[in-house]
C-alpha cells in the first residue's frame, strides 16, 4: 500500500508542476562552411563546395536571377539537383549535405562589366560574394557562414567580409548583399587611422602608383576620422579599379554588409590634381559613419554625404567657402522639384536623392544653429547616432535615428523638417535662405559671400571646424 500511495503521490506532484516549455528545435540550417577554389586563373573559374548542416536543408538558392546564366548546377553526393525558380532543391531536406557548383566569373565580368557584379581589371576580378555564394536554403538569419577561399602562388584573394582566424564569417542573409571581394594579382597597403584601418588594394593593369593613392586615401579617411572621433569601423576594404583612358576619379560605391568594403573607379590617366579635386572618395567614406536604411531614407542617408562632403573639404583646406557655397548654388535647385512635387520619401530619380536630400540637410543645420544659437548643428545629431553605434553595416528605422539624435539634441528639429518635406510636398524658398545666409548669386553663380545678413554667423557655424562636443 505504501508504494502505491507514493506512486500516487508523485502523479499529483506532477500533475501540479508547471508544464515544461518545448525544447527549441534546431534551425533548419545552422551553419555551412563554403571552400572555393580558383580552378583557372584566365578564364576566371572558381569551384565551391558548400557543407551544410541543420535538420532540414532544401537546396541552395539566390538572389540575383542575372547570376544563373554563369553557375554550373550544383550537385550533392554527384546528383543534379531539381531547378525550380531560383532556387536548386533536394529531393528531400537533409540535415547535412555537400553541395558542389562551379562559378564563370570570367564570362560573367566580360558580359556584364559591373563593379557590384563582376569587373576585370588587368588579371584581376572585383565582385561582391553574392556574385559567387548560393545562399542556403531555407534562407535563414541566425545561419553562420564560414568562407575559405584557396588561391595559389602570386593570384591572390582579398575580402572585406569579416575575417576570422584563416578564413571569412558571416550570416546567410547577408550574402545577396554582402561587401566586394577581388581575386588576381593586385598591390596592398594597410592604412593604420585611429579606430580603425583601412585595406587598400589597387587592382594591376594600371600606371597609377601606389604610394601616391594611399597618400590620398589616407588624407580622407582621416578627415572623416576626425569628424566622427574615430575611423568608423575597425576594419574597411578599400578597391581602387582602373577603368579607361581618362584622367579622373569617374565612381564609387560603398557594400555595407558583413563589413564595410568600398570599391571607387578611376581613369588610368588620374593625376595628383584630380585626385585633389575629387569628392567621390570622401562621399562614399562619410556613408560608413551612418547607419543604412531599408526602404525609406535613402534621401537622408545621401543627403548627409552630399552635404558634408564639401563641408569636411573646407575645413581641410582642400576648398575655399566660396567655392563651397558654389557647388551648393550649383546643385541643390536639382533638389528643388522632389521637396516641391513629391515629397522626399516619393520623390524619382537621383537629383531629388541626393540634392533634396542635401536641402533638407541645409534647413536642418540652419534652424540647429539658430536654436542652439550656433553651438549646436546637424553635426552633432550625426554623432550622437554614431556613439550609439550607429553604422552603415546595421539596418535602422528613421524614427529609430532621429529619436536617438533629438533625444541627444533636446529638440525635435529633425523630425518637424521630415513631416514638412520628406512625407508631403512642400515647396523650399532657396533663393531667400541663401540671402539671409549672406551667399550672395547672380545667374546661378556664388559671386560675393556678405557678413552683414541676418543669418551670416550661422553660415560660418556651418563651415568652421567645431570643437569637440564631449
Amino acid at each position: 500500500m505504501r508504494a502505491v500511495f507514493v506512486a500516487l503521490a508523485a502523479l499529483a506532484a506532477l500533475s501540479c508542476a508547471p508544464p515544461r516549455a518545448p525544447r527549441a528545435e534546431p534551425p533548419a540550417v545552422t551553419q555551412c562552411r563554403y571552400d572555393v577554389r580558383v580552378a583557372s586563373q584566365r578564364p576566371l573559374l572558381l569551384d565551391v563546395t558548400a557543407s551544410c548542416e541543420g535538420t532540414a536543408l532544401e537546396g541552395l538558392g539566390y538572389a540575383d536571377a542575372r547570376l544563373r546564366s554563369y553557375v554550373v548546377a550544383p550537385t550533392e553526393s554527384g546528383r543534379a539537383l531539381r531547378e525550380q525558380g531560383q532556387r536548386f532543391e533536394l529531393a528531400a531536406p537533409k540535415p547535412r549535405a555537400a553541395f558542389r557548383y562551379r562559378v564563370d566569373l570570367e564570362r560573367f565580368a566580360r558580359e556584364h562589366g559591373r563593379f557590384d557584379l563582376a569587373l576585370r581589371s588587368g588579371e584581376s576580378v572585383v565582385a561582391p560574394a553574392s556574385s559567387f555564394l548560393l545562399h542556403p536554403l531555407p534562407l535563414l538569419p541566425e545561419t553562420r557562414i564560414e568562407l575559405r577561399v584557396q588561391a595559389t602562388g602570386n593570384f591572390g584573394f582579398e575580402s572585406g567580409l569579416e575575417r576570422r582566424g584563416d578564413g571569412y564569417v558571416l550570416q546567410a542573409h547577408e550574402i545577396s548583399v554582402a561587401t566586394y571581394s577581388v581575386f588576381g594579382r593586385f598591390t596592398g597597403r594597410t592604412l593604420e587611422l585611429p579606430g580603425g584601418r583601412i585595406e587598400l588594394v589597387l587592382l594591376d593593369g594600371s600606371p597609377l602608383e601606389i604610394d601616391a593613392l594611399a597618400s590620398w586615401v589616407e588624407r580622407r579617411a582621416r578627415w572623416i576620422a576626425d569628424f566622427y572621433g574615430r575611423f568608423p569601423a575597425p576594419r574597411t576594404l578599400l578597391v581602387l579599379v582602373p577603368v579607361g583612358e581618362g584622367a579622373a576619379v569617374v565612381f564609387g560605391k560603398l557594400l555595407p554588409e558583413s563589413a564595410p568594403g568600398v570599391a571607387v573607379l578611376l581613369g588610368k590617366r588620374t593625376g595628383a590634381e584630380a585626385l585633389e579635386r575629387d569628392w567621390i572618395l570622401l562621399h562614399e567614406l562619410f556613408h560608413i559613419g551612418v547607419p543604412s536604411f531599408d526602404g525609406e531614407g535613402k534621401w537622408f542617408d545621401e543627403g548627409l554625404a552630399t552635404y558634408f562632403e564639401p563641408i569636411l573639404r573646407v575645413r581641410a583646406g582642400a576648398l575655399s567657402e566660396l567655392e563651397l557655397w558654389r557647388e551648393f548654388a550649383r546643385g541643390m535647385p536639382r533638389g528643388l522639384p522632389a521637396l516641391a512635387r513629391y515629397g522626399l520619401e516619393r520623390a524619382p530619380g537621383y537629383a531629388g536623392m541626393y540634392w533634396g536630400g542635401a536641402v533638407y540637410c541645409l534647413l536642418a543645420d540652419v534652424e540647429l544653429r539658430k536654436a542652439s544659437r550656433l553651438t549646436l548643428g546637424l553635426e552633432d545629431a550625426v554623432r550622437s547616432v554614431f556613439e550609439r553605434g550607429g553604422r552603415s553595416s546595421d539596418v535602422w528605422s528613421l524614427d529609430e535615428t532621429f529619436s536617438f539624435a533629438e533625444r541627444a539634441l533636446g529638440t525635435e528639429v529633425l523630425s518637424s523638417l521630415r513631416a514638412r518635406h520628406a512625407e508631403r510636398p512642400t515647396p523650399v524658398d532657396l533663393d531667400a535662405l541663401f540671402a539671409e545666409l549672406g551667399v550672395v548669386v547672380r545667374e546661378g553663380n556664388v559671386v560675393e559671400l556678405r557678413n552683414d545678413a541676418p543669418l551670416s554667423a550661422v553660415r560660418a557655424a556651418l563651415v568652421k571646424p567645431p570643437p569637440p562636443s564631449r
